[in-house]
């Protein structure tokens, strides 16, 4: 059984006075370091003597060397993975790594003392912008479920891999139409869709389905190629309502079947939700 922890879960006060490295300054690493100074930790980067090293120090950081991170209560190791077995990191009995990916881990390349904990996050990039947004609701008085399909299914969208968060305005699960996500098959890209009369479908089944229950204003993350369907709402006399927000890289266009591009930038309703990774 999946466990789901919310913020109400965790506790922030317990790293109040904790030192937390960050190792590396890409993508993820000046995310999540300007992340967690703003929640008012404190926060070092530790990175090679190069650019991101200066964009670290112009940020306001005190940027060093990748093994003064050994010293740290909490050490954010995000950068690649071919990389990480070779640093020159040597962590305490009582301290905690936390990766961004499990690779090194799985293959034991990898196997710092102390705790270990994995943040892996998709990263769209440092440029981000709200690419639709739309609310959606299911009624009882003829239930219906809506068919399995992805979301880069109805509009291609290049990068074809978007970020969707559905975020349930009353509590969900199987009884009243909940997602469901067919796990794995995002890795074949955007697949061939037909036409329903309730939509657009991409799959006639899928075994390994798994249903997503969530409580009200939990959020759920999936991939624009992750196949889903939301089954019928059979909660007589109530209505099933969620909120969809898309998150797509800043320079996303979407293309017709003709091949025009259109560039996803409308400065009415896709702003930037991220701008240089914060």
């Amino acid at each position: 059984m999946t466990t789901i922890f919310h913020d109400e879960d965790a506790d922030l006060a317990v790293l109040a006075k904790s030192s937390v490295a960050v190792v590396g300054y890409g993508n993820q690493g000046r995310s999540w370091a300007l992340n967690l100074r703003d929640s008012g930790l404190d926060v070092s980067v530790c990175v090679r003597a190069d650019a991101s090293r200066d964009q670290a120090v112009a940020d306001g950081f005190e940027a060093g060397e990748i093994a003064d991170a050994s010293a740290a209560d909490v050490v954010c190791v995000l950068v690649p993975d071919d990389v990480i077995p070779s640093l020159p990191l040597r962590r305490p009995d009582d301290g905690l790594t936390i990766l961004a990916s499990g690779y090194t881990l799985a293959f034991d390349r990898f196997d710092p003392p102390g705790d270990v904990g994995m943040v892996a996050p998709r990263m769209l990039g440092p440029e981000v912008r709200l690419y639709w947004d739309q609310a959606v609701y299911k009624k009882t008085g003829k239930p219906q479920e809506f068919p399995w399909h992805q979301d880069n299914g109805y509009t291609f969208v290049e990068p074809q891999q978007y970020l969707t968060f559905w975020i349930p305005l009353v509590d969900v699960d199987e009884e009243n139409g909940c997602p469901w996500i067919a796990p794995g098959l995002h890795r074949l890209g955007t697949l061939r869709h037909w036409q329903t009369n309730i939509g657009l479908k991409c799959l006639e089944s899928a075994p390994d389905a798994v249903p997503v229950p969530a409580r009200a204003g939990d959020a759920i993350l999936f991939s624009s190629l992750a196949p889903h369907r939301t089954g019928p709402n059979l909660k007589s006399g109530s209505v099933r309502k969620a909120y969809i927000l898309q998150y797509a890289p800043d320079g996303a266009c979407s293309i017709t079947l003709t091949g025009e591009r259109t560039l996803q930038n409308d400065p009415d309703r896709q702003f930037k939700i991220l701008d240089g990774g914060r």
